[in-house]
């Protein structure tokens, strides 16, 4: 299983989406490593990201095995929709213990709610596991892991 390191500093701004388009992909640079980025300002475009999950799911292995070809690290979701100061949740994804894959869920506090729904989303995915590495701790939520994807922690929820 491959280390995830802490990604403490800046991320690169992403290009946020025209109005016509729910979400942009790319690439951006923490810590001067490469990562696949999807920047979903839009809560609307939540749902077609959760069936594109479960639509590429089966293929997972494949996807990852073409990213880290590209040199990608991992994975970058962006929700932030404004302005405001951001904050990051840093999750590690593992695959039927077949792969491990930093993400790193970048929001503001007006897409807080979104986080944990994303977090129990990827939850329901099968033979998916997460563990939360760090999160912004001055907005409330703490530290946690789990091996169990069927239950989320009620440390976090939506305000």
């Amino acid at each position: 299983m491959p280390a995830f390191s802490y990604l403490n500093e800046a991320v690169s701004q992403l290009s946020l989406p025209k109005k016509n388009e729910p979400f942009i992909v790319g690439d951006t640079t923490i810590n001067n490593e490469q990562f696949f980025s999807i920047s979903i300002p839009n809560g609307a475009s939540d749902s077609m990201a959760f069936r594109m999950l479960r639509t590429y799911q089966p293929v997972a292995k494949i996807l990852y095995d073409a990213m880290i070809k590209q040199g990608d690290k991992g994975v970058v979701i962006d929700l932030c929709n404004n302005g405001d100061p951001q904050h990051t949740t840093n999750l590690n994804v593992t695959f039927l213990d077949q792969f491990s894959l930093p993400v790193v869920l970048i929001w503001n506090f007006s897409t807080e709610s979104r986080v944990a729904g994303f977090i129990n989303k990827l939850s329901q995915l099968d033979n998916f596991k997460y563990t939360v590495i760090r999160t912004d701790e001055q907005v409330g939520l703490v530290r946690y892991s789990t091996e169990d994807c069927f239950r989320f922690p009620s440390n976090i929820s939506a305000h």
